[in-house]
């Protein structure tokens, strides 16, 4: 049977990646693109490449890659996010499809791919169906702003780096509203991915 393959995306602070892990729960494999990225700064060539790019005030106490410093950085300009994009968007393209092959040779339900640039990125070509987790912008922020520190500048500089969650909403098959109350109950949350899920026939 061929393996469906569904992509979560929303704006920075939606939610997203909470609610594509519940999907764990319908035996569904997790992809976050986040992570896949997030190894690349381990490797010694791209690491390189980095600072040969930002030079080394991106450079942490422990002469690793400060990914603080460097989200500022790079969401400082333009120019910036544009030569940071071109290094890892070709690399993070192809590491997904090698992990969504793998993927499909294991036993599970279907494979959830977590990304906040799916459509950016024309990922939406690599699922079948696509949710959308939409939330307030005003909600986006908070959340950020008490999980990382994120001051409303920073903030606002990716946010609006972003694909309008108006565009994204239009452009999805199923779209999630996350208001705020549902971090506080799960269960309105699952009771909606089921519904998602029986209209796929996997439930």
């Amino acid at each position: 049977m061929k393996k469906i393959v569904i992509g979560i995306t929303g704006n920075i602070g939606s939610g997203k990646t909470k609610i594509a892990n519940l999907f764990r729960e319908f035996n569904f494999e997790i992809i976050e693109l986040d992570k896949l990225a997030h190894n690349f700064y381990k490797e010694k060539k791209f690491k390189k490449k980095v600072i040969e790019i930002f030079g080394d005030k991106i450079l942490g106490n422990n002469n690793e890659i400060d990914r603080n410093k460097l989200r500022k950085l790079v969401f400082s300009s333009e120019n910036n996010l544009n030569k940071l994009n071109k290094l890892v968007h070709p690399k993070l393209k192809e590491e997904l499809k090698l992990k969504l092959k793998k993927l499909k040779k294991e036993k599970n339900n279907g494979i959830i791919i977590d990304a906040a640039l799916i459509y950016e990125l024309k990922l939406e070509n690599l699922c079948n169906y696509v949710i959308v987790v939409a939330t307030k912008r005003f909600f986006s922020f908070l959340r950020l702003f008490f999980s990382r520190g994120l001051s409303y500048k920073e903030f606002n500089s990716i946010y609006n780096s972003q694909m309008s969650i108006k565009e994204k909403m239009k452009r999805a098959d199923f779209v999630i509203r996350n208001n705020l109350i549902w971090f506080l109950n799960k269960s309105i949350v699952k009771s909606k991915i089921n519904k998602i899920i029986k209209k796929l026939n996997y439930h």
